[in-house]
C-alpha cells in the first residue's frame, strides 16, 4: 500500500513539473518578439554604459566630485540614473549617491576621453542619503560562501591548536 501511494504520488508530481515546463516553454514561445532588425555597429551619438565606469565626475566649477559608478536602467533599455562614487580616496570611503540620468552631462574630447559634468556640490552630494540597490542572488551566494570560507578557516585553526596543544601527563598510577 505504502509503495503504492508513493508511485503514485512520484506520477503526479512527475506529470505536474512535465505541464509545468511544457507551458513554460509554450509561454517563452508567444511571447517572444520576433527581431525587426540587427544592430551591427555602434552609432557616434550612442554611448556604451561599460564606457562610462570609472569615468571622472566634475561640477560646474571644475571640481572633481567622484566618478561614475554604475548606470542603472528600467527593463525597456532607458537608463534612469548614474551612480556616483563621492568622497573617499582611491576608492576607501567612498559613498555611491544616484542622481537623475539627465543631471549627468557627458562629453567625449578631441583625445576621445569622456568627461562627465553635474551641476552639483560636493558637500551636497556627500550630505545625500547613500544609494542602496537590491542584491543580486548571485551576490547574496558570494556572501554566503564567505561566511563558510569564514568558519571553515575558524575551525580548521581551532583543530590545529587541538592537534599541537601538549599532550597532557596521565595521572601517575600507584
Amino acid at each position: 500500500m505504502r509503495i503504492a501511494t508513493f508511485t503514485v504520488r512520484a506520477a503526479s508530481a512527475a506529470t505536474a513539473a512535465a505541464i509545468l515546463v511544457s507551458a513554460t516553454v509554450a509561454s517563452a514561445q508567444s511571447t517572444a518578439l520576433p527581431v525587426a532588425r540587427f544592430i551591427d555597429r555602434q552609432d557616434a551619438s550612442e554611448i556604451r554604459s561599460s564606457n562610462l565606469i570609472g569615468v571622472v565626475v566634475k561640477n560646474k566649477q571644475g571640481e572633481t566630485i567622484g566618478d561614475i559608478v554604475d548606470v542603472i536602467m528600467k527593463p525597456n533599455g532607458q537608463a534612469t540614473a548614474v551612480i556616483l562614487g563621492v568622497g573617499g580616496v582611491l576608492g576607501l570611503g567612498e559613498k555611491n549617491v544616484a542622481v537623475p540620468y539627465e543631471a549627468v552631462s557627458i562629453a567625449t574630447g578631441d583625445d576621445q576621453k569622456r568627461t562627465a559634468t553635474v551641476d552639483a556640490e560636493l558637500a551636497a552630494l556627500k550630505a545625500a542619503p547613500a544609494y542602496v540597490s537590491e542584491r543580486t542572488t548571485f551576490e547574496k551566494v558570494q556572501d554566503g560562501v564567505a561566511k563558510l570560507a569564514a568558519t571553515a578557516k575558524q575551525k580548521a585553526i581551532e583543530l590545529k591548536d587541538q592537534m599541537s596543544a601538549p599532550a597532557s601527563d596521565p595521572a601517575p598510577s600507584k
